[in-house]
């Protein structure tokens, strides 16, 4: 008997979502070298076989992943720990992980931190604010002040430091994470001071923000480095560090210059060619 074939539908799935979701971007920490040798031994030492105490069923040689106990976010310093990794299959490590953004949710990590905390109160600290677009050279201007005599506080360092990755290598995902932290940088400058003095790194590129800054702060001083948008662009085709964020990073050096308006009492440095 002739088989009797099915017709293919002829209108297509439509997506109605207003807005779509934004793709996810890989962290480039997981294609390392290191972390695919970290998560082969846990692999290995577990015998293909979930370890994760609250497994259902069978312990059985599965599919899964090398697990970090205490999360990256959190430790990144145990990111290659041998001990700090767990085999666990996917609903295990799916539980693991909605259980983890629960305990941030409830701790709060996943408030939004506030760009311009009202709470702060003045610095104790000597304390130069150094303000321009991105690679115009404020992180180097600002160490050459301090000579490896203070404290600077850089959020592209932080980030870089709680994520356990190169500069500039960090995701925006840990950007809460590292604002939430400078914040408490800049709280603790108004306390007994440990630094003889400080800088702190924010682009800023309105005098109405930098005026906030000089109320809240009272810095000795804010800086501005006007490195001319051309000279930024050079200097971000040189870097290879900024590679992942260049496109970015680019359009952020033309919203600085488009932005900017110049403040009374600020003190102005040329691009680094002026000063070096």
């Amino acid at each position: 008997m002739a088989r009797i074939g099915m017709l293919k539908p002829r209108l297509s799935t439509v997506d109605t979502r207003t807005v779509r979701p934004m793709a996810k971007v890989a962290d480039p920490y997981y294609g390392t070298a290191e972390h695919k040798a970290w998560a082969g031994d846990v692999k290995q030492r577990a015998g293909g076989v979930c370890q994760d105490p609250e497994h259902k069923g069978e312990r059985l040689v599965c599919k899964g992943i090398a697990d970090h106990i205490e999360e990256r976010r959190d430790r990144p310093d145990l990111q290659l720990d041998p001990g700090n990794g767990m085999y666990r299959c996917w609903s295990c490590h799916a539980r693991k992980t909605y259980m983890a953004r629960q305990a941030r949710m409830e701790r709060g990590d996943d408030v939004p931190a506030a760009n311009h905390p009202e709470w702060l109160l003045p610095s104790v600290v000597p304390l130069t604010i150094v303000c321009g677009p991105p690679a115009s050279g404020k992180t180097t201007w600002a160490r050459q002040q301090l000579a490896g005599r203070g404290l600077l506080i850089d959020l592209d360092e932080i980030m870089a430091k709680l994520s356990g990755l190169a500069l500039y290598e960090a995701g925006r995902e840990w950007l809460n994470p590292a604002v939430r932290q400078r914040n408490a940088l800049l709280g603790a400058l108004s306390k007994q001071p440990k630094f003889p003095r400080a800088g702190l790194i924010v682009s800023e590129p309105t005098a109405e923000r930098r005026e906030w800054w000089a109320r809240k702060l009272r810095p000795t001083r804010i800086v501005v480095i006007e490195t001319p948008e051309a000279i930024c662009m050079q200097r971000l085709e040189g870097d290879p560090r900024r590679d992942r964020r260049r496109a970015e990073v680019t359009e952020a050096v033309k919203a600085w210059w488009r932005s900017y308006t110049r403040r009374p009492g600020d003190v102005i440095v040329g691009p680094p060619e002026a000063w070096r």
